[in-house]
């Protein structure tokens, strides 16, 4: 019985990650801290190639703002994270942005990575 146990802990804890993974995108890294909140948020995935996604459906960034609607009705609280891949221009992914705020949505965080221990930061 313990075994099973062991090998079902061992299955959740290897396939956990996996489950997040959603758009692969290239994440830049910073120091933050990690942000706090009881609801589900929507994540916005910005890929290299400037595909822009709502979690893992493909979207226009002149549609973006009215699926989002669609998705969210009249909770324009709800917490939308924008992952963008660290090769996309800045102003493109405040495009995105701008898309967001446009639509109604305030809560709006920008996705990073945190920095490995031994990687040296640029001041």
């Amino acid at each position: 019985m313990v075994d099973v146990m062991l090998v079902l802990l061992i299955i959740f804890m290897v396939t956990a990650p996996m489950l997040t993974a959603g758009v692969q995108v290239d994440l830049p890294k910073a120091s933050t801290a990690p942000l706090q909140g009881q609801d589900e948020p929507l994540t916005i995935s910005v890929q290299a190639n400037r595909h822009v996604y709502i979690q893992k459906t493909l979207v226009s960034v002149d549609d973006l703002g009215a699926k989002l609607k669609a998705i969210a009705g009249e909770k324009t609280d709800t917490r939308i994270f924008v992952r963008g891949d660290k090769n996309v221009d800045y102003g493109f992914i405040m495009r995105v942005v701008g898309e967001i705020n446009t639509a109604g949505f305030s809560k709006v965080a920008l996705i990073t990575e945190q920095p490995q221990e031994n990687t040296p930061r640029s001041r």
